[in-house]
């Protein structure tokens, strides 16, 4: 190489090409939302039942320690009745549509299988 010629410019390293994530299995995200969807309903209904409980105590009565943050007071009336048994009624709600949807996903499952489909 002649010495009067200008060296050439040096490479430029490598580009990354930005890869897009692994695809996740259907598996996983189907049982991902079954799975949430039980742990949500079992404890909602878990909640629902026990604020149904606290309605059922008589006027009078201290409400259990967990709850009174909740009703804001510190024995049974009619007010803390009428809201327990409201958010209860929700909260059994809220858990019976989570079962209701895994009883339909079931029974899609078994039919798929049987070859319903």
């Amino acid at each position: 190489m002649d010495p009067r010629q200008p060296a050439p410019p040096p490479a430029a390293p490598p580009r990354r090409v930005a890869q897009a994530p692994a695809p996740v299995p259907q598996n996983i995200q189907r049982y991902t939302i079954i799975g949430i969807v039980a742990l949500c309903a079992l404890i909602a209904g878990l909640l629902g039942d026990s604020l149904v409980g606290v309605y059922r105590m008589d006027q009078g009565e201290a409400i259990p320690r967990g709850w009174r943050w909740l009703l804001g007071a510190a024995e049974q009336s009619f007010s803390t009745q009428t809201t327990s048994l409201l958010l209860g009624v929700i909260l059994l709600g809220f858990a019976a549509g989570g079962a209701w949807f895994l009883v339909q996903l079931a029974l899609g499952w078994v039919r798929s299988q049987i070859g319903g489909r």
